[in-house]
């Protein structure tokens, strides 16, 4: 069986993207391994999916479908038509890689494990959380994503967008005793409810 990605590696859009991708410094890896086998940095390469992932979890407040259905990103064609709009400025994919990129980072940093292995799990929330805090505001337009200023998004950020996730987290678990980590993290209501916490945590 084909991967997607391979299936997808040849259309225009995703040729275009690597080629933007190269002049900003970055590697868009629409050839599977084609950079890494180069010796290029892998803190430069980003994949078909992990670059699907990202746009769908931050420019379109889904990061639920993003962890729970990554092939489905690029099989559904009107998901990947919607996530690869060949029309829209390039610049914000490329910065939503960066801002999951750098969220990964700060995760791999956490020393308590167990928190750490709680937070892996959300880890495309908390990208897509990223903007919202950084920037102080409970809505995000494309254009904020295209100029996003990535060293806005800091280790204090971070440790906010933290905090506020383990308090959502236990404070959905005591309405949900039922509700599993893994569950939540592939859930719609879950991201509603996150949706609803900010309101009152970016005021």
């Amino acid at each position: 069986m084909v991967a997607p990605a391979l299936l997808r590696a040849t259309e225009t859009v995703q040729r275009d993207l690597e080629l933007y991708f190269l002049n900003e410094g970055y590697y868009y890896d629409r050839r599977k391994n084609y950079y890494k086998n180069q010796g290029k940095p892998s803190s430069k390469i980003y994949s078909i999916q992990y670059t699907a992932q990202a746009i769908r979890a931050i420019l379109f407040n889904d990061p639920h479908t993003a962890r729970s259905r990554p092939t489905a990103l690029l099989k559904n064609n009107a998901i990947y038509d919607e996530i690869f709009n060949p029309q829209r400025n390039f610049k914000g994919y490329l910065n939503c890689c960066l801002i999951t990129s750098k969220t990964n980072n700060y995760i791999a940093e956490i020393t308590d494990r167990p928190q750490k292995g709680i937070m892996t799990n959300f880890r495309l929330h908390m990208a897509w959380l990223a903007p919202y805090f950084s920037l102080a505001t409970n809505a995000i337009t494309f254009d904020q994503i295209v100029d996003f200023d990535l060293s806005r998004y800091d280790s204090l950020i971070f440790r906010n967008i933290l905090d506020f996730m383990s308090n959502a987290i236990n404070k959905y678990q005591t309405i949900h005793p039922e509700a599993n980590l893994i569950n939540m993290a592939k859930s719609g209501d879950f991201t509603g409810y996150l949706q609803e916490q900010l309101k009152t945590a970016i005021a």
